[in-house]
């Protein structure tokens, strides 16, 4: 595998790992352990202030077939509606402690988030396809202050990143003076090292995940 396009902290990870993954088995393998493709859709209301994200989570392969184990597929991508209706009943239940693996700030407070809505699983492929709205409590104005969010998981188990495409954020009914940054994670290496030393049966809390999560802030202009 080529580290050619893989962030320098990632390539870090791997470099330090790439001699035990050869000689021993999968479960001393170093975090992360599973991958998430992410799409986030900023829906804004019509008084042009943001009022909820529209998730769409691509698990990888692997982790999509542990997830889905004993499900029978009627088709290529069709898979059987009752039993996905027990998983994602299960998922959305899981994320709701760790608050949907998101996190949203409007200045220095964090918003907070109502009951999700939209809720569906599916597939690409084999890959796993989740995807819900997360409603803002309340509807908050990036002209007063700029509104940022993170996804990740605290525990730093998963890597979830938004993918490499013009598409992966939106902002949908958006004033056209709205406009967002992406801020790739920039872990210190005393981080990197930590996740490199974690192995499948290791946890470092629900400290770690937040340095290797990305941010987007989103800014709307003053009215002049």
């Amino acid at each position: 595998m080529s580290l050619r396009g893989i962030p320098a902290w990632r390539a870090c990870i791997l470099a330090a790992t790439a001699a035990v993954v050869v000689a021993a088995p999968a479960h001393t393998m170093a975090h992360p352990h599973a991958w998430i493709d992410v799409e986030v859709q900023v829906r804004f209301d019509s008084s042009a202030r943001m009022a909820a994200l529209r998730m769409t989570w691509l698990f990888d392969e692997i982790y999509s077939a542990y997830v889905t184990q004993g499900l029978t597929f009627s088709g290529s991508d069709a898979i059987d509606a009752r039993r996905s209706g027990r998983i994602l009943a299960v998922m959305m239940k899981n994320l709701a402690r760790f608050h949907y693996m998101t996190r949203a700030e409007a200045g220095a407070d964090e918003v907070e988030f109502g009951i999700p809505t939209e809720t569906a699983i599916n597939f690409k492929g084999r890959r796993l396809e989740l995807s819900f709205t997360l409603p803002f409590a309340k509807p908050v104005s990036a002209r007063e202050v700029p509104v940022a969010y993170s996804v990740y998981d605290p525990s730093y188990y998963i890597e979830m990143l938004h993918v490499e495409d013009a598409g992966a954020i939106r902002l949908v009914n958006a004033p056209a003076d709205c406009r967002y940054t992406l801020q790739p994670p920039q872990p210190d290496p005393a981080r990197v090292r930590e996740a490199a030393a974690l192995d499948r049966t290791q946890s470092a809390g629900n400290g770690l995940g937040v340095f290797f999560a990305e941010r987007v802030t989103i800014r709307c202009d003053r009215p002049r």
